[in-house]
Parts: C-alpha cells; structure tokens; sequence
C-alpha cells in the first residue's frame, strides 16, 4: 500500500506539472511564429524604404513605413520577451516535475530502510531461542533450529535492504539538491533536517 500511495501522490503532482510545460511550450511555439513572420515584414519593410527614399523620392510614403516599421519592431521586441519567459517557465515546469518524481523515490526508499530497521524482536526471539535449546526435546530442537535459521535469514536481508536503500537514498537526495536549486528552492544541504537524511543515508 505505501508503494501505491508515494506513487500516485508524487506522480499526480508530476503530472501537473507536465500538463503546465506543455501550455508553456505551446505559448513559446505561438511566440517563435509570431517573432518570425514580424522579422519578415522588417525585412520586407526595410527593402521598400530603400525604394522609397532612393528610386521614389517619396518622404510622406517613406515616413508612414518608418512608423510602421518601428511599430513592428516594439511588437517583435515584445514577443521574444513573452518567448523568452515562456522557455523559462517550460525549464521551471520540466523541473518541478522532476522534483517530483526524486521525491517520491525517496520517500519510499526511506521507508524501506525504517521498516528494515525494525529487528529489535528478532534479536529477544533469537536470545529466547538460545535459552529454550538448553532445554528442548530434540523434536523441539528442530523447530528451534528452523526458527532460528529464518530470523537469522531475514535479518541478512534487512541489513542488505538497509545498505541498498542508504545508498539510493544518497544518490537521489544528490540529484534532488541540484534540482531544488534549478527551481529557486533552498537545497537539502542548506536546510538543517539535511543532516538527518544525509545521516541516514551512511
């Protein structure tokens, strides 16, 4: 259950994110074609002024293109300001995201890691088991045996979870840093509980 909580509670605000840089790059595309088809008509502009003044001799003519063509380049210098914000937020969105996405690893691996932490019993069972074999009937002592081999077994596997798990959580909550400062959020090594996850992670 936990598996399925972590990813359907990162994955969804993921996915917000996804659907606002696809809006963004959407504005950004509009913004290009826009920033385009307005250098073309400068362009254009530009050649007929020169007929205009040099083979026309037409200055009213000549005047009213020099507006229009200023007019053109305010509005050209104002979409490569919308296209330009709107690439950055595409970036911003691309890396909240992300974010997400490191999170919920995690998480999960941390949970992981507490839950093998929990052995504390199977070290009082192991103790009482040694205390009953001094005693037990030999039937007895092969079910003890048996118990004791699979206590023993699964605190193998918990240590080996806990190493992997203090390995991943190390590499993720690296990635997770660079990606907080991408997004104009303070890193983990900047905050004090940075200690505590770093410190689990060893």
């Amino acid at each position: 259950m936990i598996d399925l909580s972590y990813s359907d509670q990162f994955s969804i605000k993921s996915k917000k994110w996804v659907e606002y840089k696809k809006t963004q790059i959407e504005v950004a595309t509009s913004a290009k074609h826009k920033k385009e088809t307005l250098q073309k008509l400068v362009n254009k502009g530009k050649k007929d002024l020169k007929v205009l003044i040099f083979k026309k001799k037409d200055k009213k003519a000549a005047a009213r293109l020099v507006k229009k063509l200023k007019s053109y380049k305010k509005q050209k210098a104002l979409t490569d300001k919308k296209l330009k914000h709107a690439n950055k937020k595409a970036e911003l969105c691309h890396n909240k995201a992300k974010l997400m996405k490191i999170k919920a690893v995690i998480k999960l691996a941390q949970h992981k890691k507490d839950a093998a932490h929990n052995t504390e019993e199977d070290d009082e069972t192991i103790e009482s088991i040694k205390l009953k074999m001094k005693t037990a009937s030999r039937r007895h002592k092969n079910y003890l045996r048996w118990q004791w081999i699979t206590i023993s077994n699964r605190k193998k596997n918990n240590n080996k979870i806990r190493l992997e798990m203090s390995k991943k959580i190390a590499i993720w909550t690296k990635k997770l840093n660079r990606i907080m400062d991408k997004v104009n959020k303070k890193s983990l090594a900047s905050q004090s509980g940075c200690q505590k996850i770093v410190g689990k992670a060893k």
